[in-house]
């Protein structure tokens, strides 16, 4: 009777002095292999930020909307001067005249889609000035000295920015060598002043009046 020898142990399989590997060793091998356990890598896990989810947020409005806006939530991109202008109208310093007319939401101008569509995402509480700027619910309560025209104060003048609306003005400040006057259609002065010096002036511009000017009297606020 011949004796195997074994002469070679490698990987599980058995070589014998016959030479090649037995069925049954394959099998082992086969099965050993099938069985081996499989390491596995876990993906990274990516945190996003409270301002860069906004910021994703912000971006994906516009860009659905149809807005051109420029891209970056720091100085030098939209989101940035967004931020200011909710700052502007928390503080009061732009109110619902100012979004109506300067920034087009009554109008519905590219600018004013753009004031629509971020105000619900960076100053949702601002919302309700942004409503009654497109209801068009407002009235222009200061002006800057010039030559006004007086009209509905939500069109364009074309004098350039808009009519001035009727009303009670009073100087926000004490004035020094002002000037003012009111004026019908033709151009004559239906009254008019010039104050050296006071805390205060009130000037009452009535609906039939045609234009208005001042000069040196700085910003006036409408009190009735």
């Amino acid at each position: 009777m011949m004796k195997r020898v074994v002469v070679l142990v490698a990987a599980g399989v058995v070589a014998t002095a016959c030479g090649s590997p037995s069925t049954e060793d394959s099998a082992t091998v086969a099965a050993s292999s099938s069985t081996s356990p499989t390491s596995t890598v876990a993906a990274p896990t990516t945190t996003v930020s409270p301002e860069e989810a906004l910021y994703s947020e912000y971006s994906s409005a516009l860009t659905e909307a149809g807005i051109d806006f420029l891209p970056g939530s720091g100085p030098g991109g939209d989101m940035y001067g967004d931020t200011l202008t909710c700052d502007q109208l928390r503080s009061g310093e732009l109110d619902a005249y100012d979004l109506a007319t300067r920034f087009g939401v009554l109008k519905q101008t590219e600018s004013g889609r753009h004031i629509t569509t971020m105000v619900p995402i960076l100053c949702p509480d601002q919302q309700p000035i942004v409503d009654q700027a497109m209801a068009g619910d407002v009235q222009q309560t200061t002006f800057r000295g010039g030559k006004h025209l007086i009209g509905n104060g939500l069109e364009i003048s074309p004098l350039g920015g808009y009519y001035l609306s009727p009303g009670t003005y009073q100087t926000e400040k004490p004035v020094s060598d002002c000037y003012w006057e009111r004026s019908d259609a033709n151009g004559n002065i239906i009254d008019n002043n010039f104050v050296t010096l006071a805390p205060s002036v009130t000037v009452t511009i009535a609906p039939t009046d045609s234009g208005f000017t001042s000069d040196g009297c700085g910003t006036w606020k409408l009190v009735e």
